[in-house]
């Protein structure tokens, strides 16, 4: 993937979050909340039994949204995400991150449920960050499309990661020695 690619990762205009929640401490309540606090683009919850979530409209599904999306973070059951993949790229958005766990690569369910979003990734020509991806921190534009806790003041380090618990461990000690950085990336799968 080029860097030209990425763009819609670090840069997106609006962001779909699927699985978007009002359960607190739930991945999609905890994502909806980081992005709702300081981002400056559009944000659309998606979640087919709410209205509203956290004060916003929230559709049911992806093509719902009355937007043209940059991004879609999916925060949902490991067995639905192929389906939601799939949805994706019928409305044409091209960039998905998955921070959704439970697609384990040595059983057969989770290369099964992988197969499936690595075929709909294909048809569709989709950037995928993940299975179990911490998600994307940029702090210069206060876009936090992650579920983590931690703000990491604007610098010019960036970090890329495979390991969720390693950018982690690198929002904490940005943290705690003051340690700018321009972004933090978890990127798990092809």
């Amino acid at each position: 993937m080029s860097i030209e690619n990425l763009n819609c990762f670090f840069n997106p205009k609006a962001i779909a979050v699927i699985g978007a929640s009002e359960r607190e401490g739930s991945l999609g309540a905890r994502i909806l909340h980081n992005l709702i606090e300081s981002y400056q683009g559009l944000v659309f919850p998606v979640n087919p039994f709410r209205q509203t979530i956290q004060g916003i409209t929230a559709y049911p599904s992806v093509n719902r949204v009355p937007s043209k999306l940059d991004l879609a973070i999916i925060a949902t059951p490991a067995h639905t995400i192929p389906q939601i993949v799939e949805e994706c790229g019928k409305a044409g958005v091209q960039n998905i991150i998955i921070v959704s766990a439970g697609l384990n690569e040595k059983d057969e369910t989770g290369q099964r449920l992988i197969r499936q979003i690595l075929e709909h990734k294909r048809a569709y020509g989709i950037r995928i960050i993940g299975p179990n991806s911490l998600g994307v921190i940029r702090p210069k534009t206060n876009l936090y499309a992650t579920f983590g806790d931690k703000k990491a003041i604007p610098g010019k380090i960036a970090f890329i990661s495979q390991s969720a618990a390693l950018c982690g461990s690198v929002l904490d000690w940005s943290s705690e020695t003051k340690v700018g950085l321009s972004s933090c990336l978890n990127w798990f799968h092809d």
